[in-house]
């Protein structure tokens, strides 16, 4: 007995990354993972508030009121399928005070669900299952300004409140010594004097 082994030799892919890069040339978006030679991720910025739309029909703020955002259709195509989610993560012009979002394909616009991430350096890390799926990076407004200006407005109201009540009692007060002063005084008329 001979054995006859047949091999092929395959190389496995830790790292990978989408074939577009933005504006500052960082890529879209990664994946920290093994995979085989035929996976492949594809990330599109499909929309940038800072740009404008490259699809219409995806430019639907993700909640009220959001200003800066971009969204990214994210399609990985690994062949396999997995019950443990991906860690993908997504390029983040926004800093840390962010809120990431996500859109299942195929569902309403208005159907946004915030994600769980972490931030490393300039990416959001999400829970990724696969497929297709639709994110949102959001800048979130910081309101600390006007809320510390709020504060200070209210604080210089009830000082300057104060100040008028204690100046309006100092004058009724002295309104009062008058009065009182001027009472108090024996009159030095001519025709109250007592007859001599």
């Amino acid at each position: 007995g001979n054995l006859v082994l047949d091999a092929q030799y395959t190389e496995n892919i830790t790292v990978l990354t989408s074939n577009t890069a933005d504006d500052s040339q960082k890529i879209l978006g990664l994946i920290d993972d093994v995979f085989d030679g035929d996976a492949s991720l594809e990330i599109e910025k499909i929309y940038d508030s800072a740009s404008g739309s490259t699809q219409a029909s995806d430019s639907v703020p993700p909640y009220e009121n959001a200003k800066d955002y971009v969204i990214y259709r994210v399609n990985l195509s690994a062949g396999e399928d997995r019950d443990t989610p991906y860690r993908l993560r997504l390029f983040n012009p926004y800093g840390s005070k962010i809120k990431v979002l996500s859109l299942k394909p195929n569902t309403f616009e208005s159907d946004w669900t915030p994600v769980e991430y972490q931030i490393r350096g300039s990416y959001a890390e999400v829970s990724f299952p696969g497929g297709t799926q639709v994110y949102c990076i959001a800048k979130q407004t910081d309101h600390t300004p006007y809320i510390i200006g709020g504060c200070a407005g209210v604080v210089l109201f009830l000082i300057v409140v104060l100040i008028m009540r204690r100046l309006r009692k100092r004058r009724q007060m002295k309104k009062r010594l008058r009065k009182e002063a001027t009472v108090s005084q024996p009159s030095t008329q001519p025709s109250q004097l007592p007859p001599a």
